[in-house]
């Protein structure tokens, strides 16, 4: 697990030294607007684009450096090959309702420009099947959008259902 974050930390160094400068501080003061703005540019239109199958939206809400790593099979992989993958994935899923997927957090913290969120991931497949993942988020502000810069996920078994319920939902701003 070191591994895997050293080597994000290692990929993502040129790509922060771009962004506004971050004074790292004990005080943390949360942006609300900052957080309701991420909600509307990211969390809400890549829900939407999933349950649509919409690659092209779907895509729209990743850098186009973004990196995704998964701790199932530990792996590192260019946001473009996942969303290539998504894309297939995409295609051969049944053009029926149902699916889903739907973020809960249990800890936000939002800037102006950069954002670090972890929680739980609830995915419905259309047959109502379930499947629940750990995750942690990292955005920025990128032309005047928020965009993921690194999403880390890993699926959990047994108590996910409960760890998921536990966690704040996304329209629950007031507790971050």
């Amino acid at each position: 697990m070191r591994h895997l974050l050293l080597a994000i930390f290692l990929l993502l160094t040129p790509s922060l030294l771009r962004a506004d400068p971050v004074v790292v501080s004990t005080h943390f003061h949360q942006d609300r607007e900052a957080l309701e703005q991420l909600n509307r540019e990211l969390w809400q239109p890549l829900r939407r684009a999933y349950a649509a199958a919409d690659s092209d939206s779907f895509a729209f809400c990743f850098s186009g450096d973004a990196v995704i790593a998964s701790g199932d099979m530990p792996s590192l992989n260019p946001g473009k090959d996942y969303l290539m993958a998504e894309d297939r994935r995409f295609l051969l899923r049944p053009r029926k309702p149902g699916f889903d997927l739907v973020p809960r957090f249990t800890e936000r913290a939002v800037s102006r420009n950069l954002a670090s969120e972890r929680g739980f991931l609830e995915q419905t497949e259309a047959d109502g099947t379930k499947i629940y993942s750990e995750f942690h988020a990292f955005s920025r502000r990128i032309d005047g959008r928020w965009r993921l810069i690194v999403l880390y996920r890993k699926t959990i078994n047994g108590t996910g259902a409960a760890q998921f319920a536990a966690a704040t939902a996304l329209e629950e701003l007031a507790k971050f």
